[in-house]
């Protein structure tokens, strides 16, 4: 089993619901993003170290969410990068930063060592210098400077057929991309089995004193 923790919108909201029926439909280029889910990687899957069990990890996210403060991350632009089509904040800050990196740091004591096997795995994708250091470090190499925050909508693909899907997206989440949106909390999810679609075992809200100012608020109704 392995675990890993994301961000996830919140579950009642119109993007959630909207993306969850974008990646569920028939098509081929669904079936990855399906798997894993809506989602920003903040700390990517990983198996527990030996002696710790999912309710410290929960334990553990909990106290991480109460220590860290929820900021805006702007509206969401779709974006075709790496040849995939995600959507990516307008404004990621230092402030939501050094959330993503608090995530990768304080949780990885809780992370078991990469395998030699995954350790080769992933260098098969050709790693910068910086990044190979990163994923000998917290077993992950986009994180920290190496870190872009997207939310997957696809699997990789041609530029005419990205494209494509593009303009549909654009469409299907018209209403979610002229919103001003929150880095707000954490989700833990859970891989049962190798293979498996992660399941989310819960999500806990970062600390937030009063009401988002009216222009931030926004609502499925």
């Amino acid at each position: 089993m392995r675990h890993a923790v994301y961000f996830t919108p919140a579950p009642d909201s119109d993007l959630a619901s909207l993306a969850e029926q974008w990646l569920m439909r028939e098509h081929p280029l669904m079936a990855g993003p399906r798997r894993y889910g809506f989602h920003a990687t903040l700390k990517a899957p990983f198996h527990l170290v030996e002696g710790k069990c999912e309710a410290d990890l929960l334990q553990a996210v909990n106290r991480l969410a109460q220590d860290l403060e929820a900021t805006d991350i702007g509206k969401f632009e779709l974006s075709v990068s790496e040849r995939f089509l995600s959507l990516r904040p307008s404004n990621w800050t230092a402030a939501a930063q050094a959330i993503a990196d608090e995530v990768v740091v304080s949780l990885d004591h809780l992370r078991a060592p990469l395998s030699q096997a995954d350790l080769e795995r992933r260098r098969a994708a050709k790693l910068t210098p910086a990044g190979d250091a990163l994923l000998v470090k917290y077993g992950y190499p986009h994180v920290l400077k190496e870190f872009r925050f997207h939310m997957t909508l696809s699997e990789a693909a041609g530029d005419v057929e990205l494209a494509k899907l593009a303009q549909e997206a654009a469409d299907w989440f018209a209403g979610p991309l002229s919103k001003i949106h929150h880095l707000d909390r954490l989700s833990v999810m859970r891989e049962p089995h190798p293979g498996a679609a992660f399941e989310l075992v819960e999500q806990f809200e970062l600390r937030h004193e009063g009401p988002w100012p009216e222009l931030w608020k926004w609502s499925a109704a």
